[in-house]
């Protein structure tokens, strides 16, 4: 049997009212931002997953910035309001969609609608069981084979669809939106090169507020540490399934063995980046795009050197994850396509910088 990928378990848990707090030097912080019992038939409890809430913080604080950037650099405000608004949707559909497909889970979610009883639960995966119950008690919602005597998740054939709860690829999301990027600014005769450096100054504020949500989902975690910034996740997480599965602990329903928080490193150089093209890059920039590509390149830099960390399954080709491999290559290009601008000189840049039908 495979593991429960679906973060079902762990939100079950909090919204059945069960903590989920991160331990961070004494302190601790929910996977759910808000949950509040309304007492209202088929509605008896309202919460909202950190992981989802801290997305909608990185659109809004985009969709406020872009219009803004836009009026600076001479492109129509509502273009771009309407182009991110796609964006954001196709980078969520490409995003999920690569994590599904190339993170090493598509059993998992296939099994999950077709085979449910192939999935193994955290925490449940070794208790015997007789009847439902002796698996629901665990909170997650479970049922019993009784065939096989062992806990394994409901068929739920729409888990591969509920980002929300964890579970996106970054460079998935990047591809689809450029695809659409592409066409939209072809269709609407906008400059490439403008809108590419709008992006480009977003997209790492926009994917600092992503990684905290990681953070908080328990997403996304890293190897086993003892440095003094060090932390643990909570009975049941992401983090105590692995080192679980991996043999470091006797038990899913403990706390997590001291990790790297690889999200906050991934957070703080993505900030790092965005202010380094804000006060750097873009007020010297030599042509239009160079915002989006000294993004992509430090991104491509950070990404490969906070994999180097991270212990969570993600995929991967002979001794590299699926990201450092797709790293190695954005950083190749994006670099050999900054060192042939720069020789050309910022008075070559002309239509290079436009779409073709403005030539």
């Amino acid at each position: 049997m495979r593991r429960f990928v679906a973060n079902e378990a762990l939100v079950r848990r909090c919204s059945q009212g069960e903590t989920a707090a991160i331990f961070v030097n004494g302190g601790g912080v929910r996977q759910l931002l808000v949950n509040i019992e309304t007492g209202l038939p088929f509605f008896d409890r309202f919460f909202v997953p950190s992981y989802a809430f801290m997305l909608v913080v990185a659109f809004a604080v985009a969709f406020v910035l872009s219009r803004r950037q836009a009026l600076d650099i001479g492109l129509d405000k509502v273009k771009i309001t309407d182009l991110g608004v796609y964006l954001i949707l196709f980078a969520l559909v490409g995003a999920r969609l690569a994590h599904v497909l190339f993170d090493g889970m598509l059993s998992d979610y296939v099994n999950l609608c077709f085979h449910p009883s192939r999935v193994a639960i955290p925490g449940l995966d070794h208790l015997v069981c007789h009847a439902n119950a002796d698996c629901r008690a665990g909170g997650v919602g479970a049922v019993c084979d009784l065939a096989g005597g062992h806990c394994h998740p409901a068929r739920d054939c729409l888990a591969a669809f509920r980002f929300w709860q964890g579970g996106m690829t970054y460079y998935g999301g990047l591809l689809a939106a450029l695809a659409f990027g592409s066409y939209y600014v072809r269709r609407h005769k906008m400059a490439w090169g403008k809108v590419l450096d709008v992006f480009g100054l977003l997209l790492p504020l926009g994917l600092a507020f992503g990684r905290v949500g990681c953070f908080l989902n328990g997403c996304c975690y890293g190897r086993v540490s003892h440095l003094p910034w060090a932390v643990r996740f909570p009975p049941g997480s992401f983090a105590s399934y692995g080192q679980y599965q991996a043999g470091q602990l006797s038990s899913a329903d403990v706390a997590s063995l001291p990790v790297h928080p690889t999200q906050v490193y991934s957070a703080l150089f993505n900030l790092a980046i965005f202010f380094w093209v804000l006060f750097v890059v873009s007020p010297k920039k030599r042509f239009h795009g160079q915002v989006m590509a000294s993004f992509l390149l430090w991104y491509s830099v950070g990404r490969f050197l906070v994999e180097i960390f991270r212990a969570d399954p993600r995929g991967g080709l002979w001794f590299l994850s699926t990201s450092q491999v797709i790293s190695v290559l954005v950083g190749a290009v994006v670099g050999l396509w900054m060192l042939r601008r720069r020789s050309q000189g910022a008075d070559q840049q002309g239509c290079q910088d436009v779409a073709p039908d403005m030539r």
